[in-house]
């Protein structure tokens, strides 16, 4: 009686312990509005170009450039990242305050030679302390495992931009 158990409720009940936690990581990583309230109007302070550079020798440069305006009633930004076999081109929302912000993937743009991100994903977030720029990956990494750690100022704020002007 207890080989009969152990043959067919053991593995019943073992797969039912892992049935709720079989959500997949990357889903951790998906942006979900329905649960906070949006001020699109603080993403103005955002506007603007941000820039960030990456070395290793002998000849591996990244560059990453985001574009955050609005559109309409929106605010989105373009990220453009070129470097070691990368050319990425995409279009994200901005979604946040005038603290911080998540850029949220829409769709690549024409250009793009690499598909990382899929519709929703949270490509990383910028956050402000002080007068500077905290960056929070998401599914975007950077290259280099030096610039992995989250909460460290690397990207830029290179260019302020007009409230309602397009920019790439």
């Amino acid at each position: 009686m207890r080989t009969y158990f152990n043959l067919i409720f053991c593995p019943v009940i073992i797969s039912l312990m892992f049935l709720g936690c079989s959500k997949a990581v990357d889903d951790t990583l998906k942006f979900d509005d329905s649960i906070i309230n949006i001020d699109r109007n603080a993403n103005s302070t955002w506007e603007g170009k941000y820039e960030f550079f990456e070395h290793a020798d002998p000849d591996i440069n990244m560059e990453y450039t985001i574009s955050v305006c609005k559109e309409s009633e929106s605010y989105f930004a373009n990220i453009s990242i070129d470097g070691f076999q990368t050319a990425i081109r995409a279009k994200s929302k901005v979604i946040g305050n005038q603290d911080s912000i998540d850029l949220i993937f829409e769709v690549y743009l024409p250009g793009n030679m690499n598909e990382r991100f899929e519709k929703d994903d949270i490509i990383l977030s910028l956050k402000r302390v002080d007068s500077k720029i905290s960056t929070f990956w998401g599914k975007l990494t950077p290259v280099l495992y030096e610039n992995m750690d989250s909460g460290k100022i690397y990207f830029e704020k290179v260019e302020e931009y007009e409230t309602s002007s397009n920019h790439n």
